[in-house]
């Protein structure tokens, strides 16, 4: 028998959309609480109506988002698109993003699956680089395994804790199958020099120059394999590093500034708050107070 769902509410913007969900609430926090280095801390699946939604926010846990039936609408700062059945997206907390059924279709059903951990940003990185779209074909593997950890989660037991921690790994290993092995040659090549250059502010047409491609074309390539525009892609290199500048506390606001290229720390400070929503000593102090 379907298990009694209530109304839940998330919120988007200004309003509010209701989103049916499983009544029992999974949300166990001790993997954050205690530093764990890897943990499911909520697994939450549910039915909703036309242009439902739900925010993610920056700063958030990761979500993967897994739709089950119907199309969704998805944001996830500059990237736009739909997500389908057979996909997986990923929300990695750099950016507020919103997901949303589209008009029209009547009844649509995904699961979420959020995670977090001390281990988490560099082991997404190794297993994903910076994919964050996947194209699974059939879900039903991801949603068992999902389904498990919405189990072990709900009865909170401490036993349940590193089965909970190996299903998470287990879900992050199976879905880096989804990732490309190879990207394209001049595509490493511009990515290896952006990675080379965190220190100085390397222009897009050096880039181009030095690989005897079109701007259009190279744009092309990382909007295809990573999602976003080259400009964006550097950004967002530069600003990982300076979070993980600022986690170790040993270097001010200005040194990281200076350390990755920016001429002044207020243009450091400026896209930093504009990508992150909250400035490098916000961030600095919320890290401080999580450990």
């Amino acid at each position: 028998m379907r298990k009694i769902l209530d109304q839940s509410y998330h919120l988007a913007g200004d309003e509010m959309f209701p989103e049916e969900t499983d009544k029992a609430s999974s949300h166990w926090q001790v993997g954050r609480k205690k530093h764990f280095p890897l943990w499911t801390q909520n697994v939450s699946r549910g039915r909703c109506l036309d242009q439902f939604a739900s925010t993610h926010r920056v700063d958030g846990p990761w979500c993967f988002e897994i739709p089950v039936s119907g199309v969704f609408d998805l944001t996830d700062g500059e990237r736009t698109m739909e997500l389908c059945p057979g996909e997986i997206y990923l929300f990695d907390g750099t950016a507020n993003g919103r997901i949303a059924a589209q008009r029209g279709q009547g009844e649509c059903a995904r699961w979420s699956v959020e995670m977090c951990g001390t281990l988490l940003p560099s082991l997404a990185g190794s297993l994903f680089r910076h994919y964050r779209h996947f194209h699974v074909g059939d879900a039903a593997h991801f949603l068992e395994t999902a389904g498990e950890l919405r189990g072990a989660l709900l009865r909170r037991r401490h036993e349940e804790i590193p089965r909970i921690a190996g299903l998470s790994m287990r879900f992050l290993m199976e879905l880096a199958e989804f990732v490309p092995l190879e990207i394209p040659p001049l595509l490493a090549d511009a990515v290896h020099l952006f990675e080379s250059n965190l220190g100085r502010p390397i222009r897009v047409g050096e880039v181009v120059d030095a690989l005897g491609l079109s701007e259009y074309r190279l744009n092309e390539l990382f909007r295809e394999y990573f999602g976003v525009t080259m400009k964006r892609y550097f950004t967002e290199l530069r600003l990982r590093r300076a979070e993980e500048l600022l986690r170790e506390g040993t270097l001010s606001v200005k040194e990281i500034a200076q350390q990755l290229g920016y001429g002044a720390p207020q243009f450091f400070t400026r896209e930093f708050h504009r990508a992150r929503g909250y400035s490098p000593r916000e961030f600095r102090r919320l890290e401080s107070s999580r450990n």
